[in-house]
């Protein structure tokens, strides 16, 4: 079973994209706004040294994510799974995805947008965290797994429905998985 500060990094490895993506954006915003000021590649310069630390904030928080998301794929079995499967729950990782790109595009360069952006980011940590509901991190969707339900259980796989219940007939012990909080398991592959 998955720690808070488990469940809190792998949140945090879930924006990996949207760090990368902010950093794109101060970088051209703050060109932008001092273009008529300084010629050339001395613009791009002047941009990184205006924003350096929040530039150094997202890159390391890109830089935390990538190894986070790297641990994903080395995660070994604790458990077996035997449940059937009833549906796939798309629905909940879409209102999730929304929150995603909310908090990607709220990013200005002023204190307020970067104070909404902390916000809301926090916001959904919290809920994320409280409510054990991590299969709808956008960091699963992103590396194209899909959940499934089986009553209150949720599982996490690359495997279509189809596949799943294939194998889960020809392994009547069930099938190796990950344990990440309580009702809810990651297929390993």
């Amino acid at each position: 079973m998955m720690t808070r500060i488990s469940k809190w990094l792998l949140y945090i490895a879930s924006y990996k994209w949207a760090y990368l993506l902010q950093c794109i954006s101060v970088i051209i915003a703050e060109t932008l706004r001092t273009k008529n000021t300084v010629p050339g590649l001395q613009v791009i310069l002047k941009a990184l040294l205006a924003k350096r630390y929040i530039l150094l904030v997202l890159l390391v928080m890109f830089l935390v994510s990538w190894v986070i998301e790297k641990q994903i794929t080395r995660v070994k079995a604790n458990t077996r799974v035997k449940y059937e499967i009833e549906d796939d729950i798309i629905g909940e990782i879409a209102i999730s995805l929304i929150a995603y790109m909310a908090t990607v595009l709220t990013i200005t360069i002023n204190l307020y947008g970067i104070l909404l952006t902390v916000a809301l980011f926090v916001a959904i940590g919290v809920v994320c965290d409280k409510t054990d509901k991590i299969y709808i991190l956008p960091i699963f969707f992103l590396r194209k797994y899909r959940v499934f339900k089986s009553g209150n259980i949720k599982i996490i796989t690359k495997m279509s429905m189809d596949r799943y219940r294939l194998k889960l007939d020809e392994t009547p012990d069930g099938i190796p998985a990950r344990e990440l909080v309580r009702n809810t398991y990651l297929i390993i592959d």
